[in-house]
């Protein structure tokens, strides 16, 4: 919960292994699935934990009418919400230098104009 809750990768993962009972938020999460695109990963996250801000909220009353573990009566997902966004912003700021880096530099996914003739 320290390090990993608010992290895009593990995020992305999780969002994977997780239920959803919205059938509006499970059809937007399923069409950004097939993608492999950087900004539909980050749009799939952000409706993850609006997701699961939503949900938080409609059952903290239960949890604080019930409940006297102390890491039960807060709510954890704004904190995962603010990790992910600073996580998000220094993987863009990587992307943009790595970009800048390696600017018309061959790399592993670069498909060689002999290969294509």
């Amino acid at each position: 919960m320290r390090y990993l809750a608010g992290k895009f990768s593990y995020l992305d993962l999780v969002l994977q292994d997780t239920p959803i009972g919205d059938d509006s938020v499970f059809a937007v999460l399923d069409e950004l699935l097939r993608t492999g695109e950087v900004e539909s990963k980050f749009k799939r996250v952000r409706t993850f934990l609006d997701y699961l801000k939503v949900e938080e909220e409609r059952e903290f009353y239960v949890v604080m009418s019930t409940s006297e573990s102390l890491a039960l009566r807060r709510s954890m997902i704004p904190r995962m919400i603010a990790e992910f966004q600073e996580d998000e912003a220094y993987i863009r700021r990587r992307i943009v230098k790595r970009r800048k880096d390696y600017q018309g530099e061959s790399t592993p996914y670069t498909i060689e104009k002999e290969v294509l003739e």
